[in-house]
């Protein structure tokens, strides 16, 4: 946004793009507690729903910075080529809601007591602030800005049939911690047996 479009055209995308996001993520977390499906079933949709949306931006995102780096525009909301570089951050934005929120929905049902949600979120808050050391990194040099969003899509690649390994047992194999009782001390009765 701020190498080719004005400051007036980030304002505006950073209000949209903050309307998008909650109201993306609410359908989105509307259809993850929806009970008419099976637990997998939501788990395989949202998880085939946020895939294609991920491919989609990035191939999008490729083709606009192919073009842009042939001619390095400046864009404003009243020039006509505004539209398909500025939709695209949005689109990117609630992209990147959708994902984050889909994977913090999917931690809770690999962990199989309360505990291991703490650290399977912290593992991947760890990977993700890797990710965006990388990406300064990138982004801190003179590499063109396709090169990140080439790398962007080859993870997009990679995770697709890994994440998918993991997707499709969810609600057969990872059930979450919901029904977790802890261990009883031994001096004490069993959760939920009355000792009188």
């Amino acid at each position: 946004m701020s190498l080719y479009f004005s400051v007036r055209s980030r304002a505006l995308a950073s209000l949209v793009t903050a309307i998008a996001q909650v109201i993306a993520t609410g359908i989105m977390g509307t259809f993850l507690d929806w009970k008419r499906l099976t637990l997998n079933q939501r788990a395989r949709f949202g998880f085939l729903g946020v895939m294609v949306l991920s491919g989609g931006v990035w191939i999008w995102a490729v083709i606009i910075q192919h073009k842009y780096q042939l001619h390095k525009p400046a864009l404003d909301w009243d020039d006509r080529a505004f539209g398909e570089g500025w939709v695209l951050y949005v689109f990117q934005q609630v992209e990147f809601a959708l994902t984050y929120n889909y994977g913090y929905w999917l931690l809770g049902f690999l962990a199989k007591k309360p505990a291991e949600i703490v650290r399977y979120s912290s593992v991947a808050r760890g990977v993700e602030a890797a990710g965006q050391c990388v990406a300064s990194g990138i982004s801190s040099t003179k590499t063109p800005l396709i090169v990140s969003a080439g790398l962007i899509m080859a993870w997009w690649g990679i995770a697709l049939p890994l994440g998918f390994l993991v997707v499709r047992n969810v609600g057969i194999e990872h059930v979450g911690a919901e029904g977790y009782i802890p261990e009883a001390k031994s001096s004490e009765a069993p959760v939920g047996q009355d000792t009188s």
